[in-house]
């Protein structure tokens, strides 16, 4: 619990970062303003729910069918997992002016530090908020790491003086 001079103080300084959006700013500071109301009345109980009405018994008829069952198709989707063991080992990357490489199962950020994931990172360089790593580091050529796995295509990894 932060007294309402420390809040206040705490949203000038995120807002006055030069990538928090306006409609975020509006959200912090109206997140400030609530912080220092009284807390809601609690809400009434909620009544018991009302005994289950008895079904209808259904028609032993089935309704007919749009279409015969060799004439629908089947719709189906795949999930491609993303880690850090996909990128090749070498591969620079840059997010917000700090760079990194691809040390699989590591990031690492040209300070030192290790990351096994790409959010993790991206949020410690931009200052504890939230983005999509995937999307937020980039290779040289400016495309995305989540672009770059969709394709399979990755630049060649760079030498390291």
């Amino acid at each position: 619990e932060l007294p309402s001079a420390e809040r206040l103080d705490l949203v000038e300084r995120m807002c006055d970062r030069r990538d928090v959006p306006g409609s975020l700013r509006a959200d912090l500071e109206a997140a400030a303003e609530r912080a220092d109301a009284p807390a809601p009345p609690p809400r009434p109980a909620s009544p018991p729910p009302a005994a289950p009405t008895p079904r209808a018994s259904r028609s032993t008829a089935r309704a007919p069918r749009s279409a015969p069952a060799r004439a629908r198709t089947t719709h189906t989707r795949t999930f491609k997992p993303r880690t850090l063991d996909d990128i090749p080992a070498g591969t620079q990357v840059e997010y917000l002016g700090r760079t990194a490489v691809i040390e699989p199962p590591w990031l690492v950020l040209d300070d030192g530090r290790k990351f096994k994931f790409l959010n993790a990172a991206a949020v410690y360089v931009n200052g504890g908020v939230e983005v999509d790593g995937w999307e937020a580091w980039t290779v040289a050529d400016g495309r995305s790491l989540a672009a770059c796995h969709a394709t399979s295509e990755w630049p060649p990894p760079e030498e390291s003086d």
